[in-house]
């Protein structure tokens, strides 16, 4: 068994525990996406069919989950910024690696579009980070990490 399977495992159990009406358990087994896939090569998610049963269980909560998403996007300060950047890959996670199972779209695809923009808004106010690196395992198409790091002045745009 690799450290993947193993953090698979762990999330769901947590997924369970949040099916049991423990929400704060939702978090942390969505936050382990991010190092799951630091975990893996290609798109080889262990018990992908198993989490997305449980993620389709969860749709109310994943949308509250959402919500909350944009809420810490739009209060985050630049202490935050590494936690608001994982959390959106967290999300681009949750649509890309459950297409076509029982939990495709359980991120609204347009919540995400304008989580994309408040993000790009809150990144220019807050101002370049080039010390930011994103976490091992984060993909080009996370644009957000990079866009961190060399952000335009406010007046670009």
């Amino acid at each position: 068994m690799t450290n993947a399977d193993d953090t698979a495992r762990l999330m769901l159990r947590e997924l369970d525990e949040a099916l049991a009406g423990r929400e704060p358990f939702l978090r942390q087994a969505l936050r382990r996406l991010v190092p799951l896939h630091a975990e893996i090569t290609g798109d080889d998610l262990p018990e992908r069919a198993a989490i997305a049963e449980r993620l389709a269980l969860l749709h109310s909560e994943m949308a509250v989950f959402v919500a909350r998403s944009a809420g810490a996007i739009d209060d985050a300060r630049d202490e935050d910024l590494e936690d608001v950047l994982t959390l959106r890959s967290t999300l681009q996670y949750l649509t890309d690696d459950f297409r076509g199972t029982v939990a495709d779209g359980v991120v609204d695809p347009e919540a995400l579009v304008q989580i994309d923009d408040d993000l790009t808004y809150k990144l220019r106010d807050l101002g370049p980070r080039p010390d930011l690196e994103p976490p091992a395992g984060i993909p080009a198409s996370h644009w957000w990490w990079a866009a961190a790091s060399r952000r335009p002045d406010r007046g670009a745009g």
